[in-house]
């Protein structure tokens, strides 16, 4: 049975779990008073997931909700105007500031421009969390295949080796977990020769090698070139060519790896499709889903976050593209309650096409404590002051070693969403979002400052 959305002042929690875009306008913020008591009143929404681009992706399914309008609740003593206070720091002003703010056992406290719809920078990979967590599972693993496309004679391949790429972000040239283990496996399955062709099968995800919003600089200054079959983060070579067709290079680098390894391939190289089924004559595993979801959020990979979205897209509708990725996403986090209305373009929050109210990232960092995987997305987070890209934030302050919360920075844009413990035992869950174009460091530390006094209360 469906959980009613309960609507705050136009903001949707689970009401069982109480659980780059066109550029915003930088406005000094508004008067900061909580908001006034509604009236409760039962109403009937009809909200329409969007279908994913591709044709395999799910058709669009319009669910019926129960709305209903509540107060905001009372919050323990002096929170509110502390909040205020540090919203009313004059290095704010010429910024534009979204925040939500709920607390355990009493609900949404506190709530500023909550509905506008912000850039969120790397934020965005909050949402190919839940989809990697939530779809694909934090114990599944990705794999890496190298079948044979016809008989094998002896220690000959009377046909083609086809590399299949399975969508694993943390595949390497050299190592345990690479390329050249592959070529060892072959090797150790005495294989000496192939007699074809080596192919490479990229099909699991599309072509796509820039999402929509970013800039040519992005690629591949701040994230190498989607692909199925990715190494080394598809950064060891910068030449438009390889940025086209990141797939076709790798294959060069692992027949290198064949041939270190005493492996000749007689043919040449070309894309195909591997045999279903075919002889699998070697394998890697990445580790779980949990760790590599680790790595993109401590440290905010925008490699991972690409390729585990397609993943994700991949796994629910048969096509790894990020358009499928955002569509699981959504049909998931309807499934749990959470109506999402932003805008997802990508997954790394790069694109200037990203754009989503601080409400909705408090919401599904409420929804998130009722999912099982919570204590896998919990430990993910950055520590402040001690891991990722929180290590060198909130030094000697309440909220070092007490907040985890995901960090969002690109040029207009500076986020922080996450969980705290006040130092009065209240747990607190709350996005800040911040558009000014540029974000000055005097704002950063403002936004240090307001979640800081939130650590800090006693009540």
């Amino acid at each position: 049975m469906r959980r009613p959305r309960v609507v705050v002042a136009g903001l949707a929690l689970a009401a069982a779990a109480v659980t780059s875009c066109s550029d915003v306008r930088p406005v000094a913020p508004a008067a900061l008073a909580a908001a006034p008591a509604a009236t409760v009143a039962p109403t009937s929404t009809s909200t329409t997931t969007e279908p994913a681009a591709t044709t395999t992706a799910a058709p669009a399914s319009t669910t019926t909700t129960t709305t209903i309008t509540v107060a905001l609740a009372p919050a323990p003593a002096g929170f509110v105007e502390s909040i205020r206070d540090a919203l009313g720091d004059p290095r704010f002003e010429s910024a534009t500031v979204g925040l939500s703010v709920w607390i355990e056992d009493a609900g949404l406290v506190f709530r500023h421009n909550a509905d506008a719809p912000l850039k969120p920078g790397s934020n965005e990979k909050l949402l190919v969390a839940w989809g990697a967590y939530g779809v694909l599972g934090p114990a599944t693993t990705l794999v890496t295949d190298v079948r044979v496309d016809g008989d094998i004679d002896g220690s000959t391949v009377r046909g083609n080796l086809v590399l299949v790429g399975g969508g694993d972000p943390s595949l390497r040239s050299t190592g345990d977990h690479s390329l050249d283990r592959l070529a060892a496996l072959v090797r150790n399955n005495g294989i000496t020769e192939v007699a074809g062709d080596l192919v490479v099968d990229d099909s699991r995800f599309d072509s796509q090698r820039r999402a929509a919003g970013w800039t040519e600089r992005h690629v591949p200054n701040f994230v190498g070139p989607p692909s199925a079959l990715a190494v080394d983060g598809n950064w060891s070579r910068t030449d438009p060519e390889y940025i086209a067709d990141p797939a076709a290079g790798n294959l060069s680098t692992f027949r290198a790896a064949l041939a270190t390894r005493g492996v000749n391939v007689a043919g040449g190289e070309h894309p195909g499709t591997a045999p279903d089924p075919g002889a699998t004559i070697a394998s890697v595993r990445s580790a779980p889903v949990a760790d590599l979801v680790r790595q993109m959020l401590t440290n905010s990979d925008n490699f991972y976050a690409e390729i585990l979205l397609k993943e994700v897209g991949f796994a629910a509708f048969g096509k790894g593209t990020t358009e499928n990725g955002v569509a699981a996403v959504r049909r998931l986090a309807l499934e749990n309650g959470v109506a999402l209305t932003g805008r997802a373009a990508d997954g790394s929050g790069l694109s200037r096409d990203d754009a989503r109210p601080a409400g909705e990232w408090m919401e599904l960092l409420v929804a998130a404590r009722d999912q099982p995987w919570f204590g896998d997305f919990l430990g993910a987070l950055p520590l402040a002051g001690r891991t990722g890209t929180l290590a060198s934030r909130f030094l000697a302050t309440p909220a070092a070693g007490n907040l985890r919360a995901k960090t969002g920075s690109v040029r207009d844009t500076r986020a922080l969403s996450g969980y705290l413990t006040t130092a009065g035992g209240r747990r607190v869950v709350f996005s800040l979002v911040v558009n000014s174009t540029p974000v000055p460091p005097a704002v950063i530390a403002a936004m240090d400052g307001l979640v800081a006094t939130m650590a800090a209360n006693r009540a």
